[in-house]
């Protein structure tokens, strides 16, 4: 009996479409998070000249990951082989003074590649960023101020100002819940163009899931009407009832993480190329045993 091998191939390949497209709906958006990861490095400032002290930080998102962990975080500057800047705990920043003779005199900027490494519940994680050294620093940070919070509860529009590290509870609301970005005016010329990043942990005591709203009537019942709400945008509404509204209330604590980025409107060349960057973080608690309090 002769075996055709192309009809076992397809019949192969089918079964691995079925088996993995049922899997996709296990699969976290891109926005969520569930396993530790780096979210950012914060090199404040991203420009500096020689013998400046600048302070290195990370961010680092999960379902169980705590903004107050001790882990140590070595700090590299990438040579070869790298060179150890100095190791600080997670929950604090690392101060290093550029040296004098980081800038040659033919050059009016060079940028430096910094790495992060670092374990977190066993994984190993690693992020690099650039420093950029220059005689003429310009460029700065974003600096995110607050996160204004919005949802509904017996349809009255709540409204709340948040810090960072801050926890706002949520017994009874509606479906969605919105968050804005506030951030400062600098000088002209520090910042370009701020590009927006949300991202939210999946829950850590539940197997709850928040999912971006896509509906713009939806968001329109918490933001002023036609404002556009997505991951990648100032503001983003998370719905607390499953990706299409229809599930039960996805009650749980969750991480949530905004990443502000400075980005320049059209860099033709290396030289002006930006790395700005903040981050700011807190928690939503949603369900019976949050209550509806404000707990910074």
């Amino acid at each position: 009996m002769k075996t055709d091998l192309s009809l076992i191939l397809w019949l192969s390949l089918l079964w691995f479409l079925t088996v993995t497209g049922c899997a996709d709906s296990d699969l976290l958006k891109d926005y969520q998070a569930e396993q530790p990861r780096i979210l950012a490095i914060r090199i404040q400032e991203p420009e500096a000249e020689p013998g400046d002290t600048v302070e290195m930080q990370l961010l680092v998102g999960g379902r169980d990951v705590s903004q107050d962990m001790t882990q140590p975080v070595d700090w590299y500057l990438q040579t070869d082989p790298p060179t150890l800047l100095g190791t600080a705990s997670y929950d604090q920043p690392l101060a290093t003074v550029i040296p004098q003779d980081a800038l040659p005199e033919a050059l009016t900027w060079r940028d430096f590649l910094i790495s992060a490494r670092l374990q977190v519940n066993g994984k190993p994680l690693t992020a690099q960023k650039y420093l950029r050294v220059t005689s003429t620093p310009k460029g700065r940070n974003p600096r995110i101020n607050s996160v204004q919070v919005r949802f509904r509860e017996n349809n009255e529009l709540i409204l709340k100002e948040i810090k960072t590290g801050d926890t706002i509870a949520i017994a009874h609301p509606g479906r969605d819940v919105a968050f804005s970005a506030v951030t400062a005016v600098l000088p002209e010329g520090e910042n370009e163009r701020l590009v927006f990043q949300w991202q939210a942990a999946v829950s850590s005591n539940s197997s709850g899931k928040l999912f971006v709203e896509p509906e713009q009537a939806e968001i329109d019942k918490l933001l002023p009407a036609g404002r556009e709400a997505s991951d990648s945008h100032p503001d983003v509404v998370f719905c607390l009832k499953g990706e299409k509204g229809d599930d039960p209330l996805q009650s749980g604590l969750y991480h949530i993480y905004l990443v502000v980025r400075d980005n320049a409107f059209n860099s033709a060349s290396r030289a002006e190329e930006r790395f700005g960057t903040d981050f700011f973080y807190f928690n939503l608690c949603v369900g019976n045993n949050c209550g509806n309090s404000f707990q910074p």
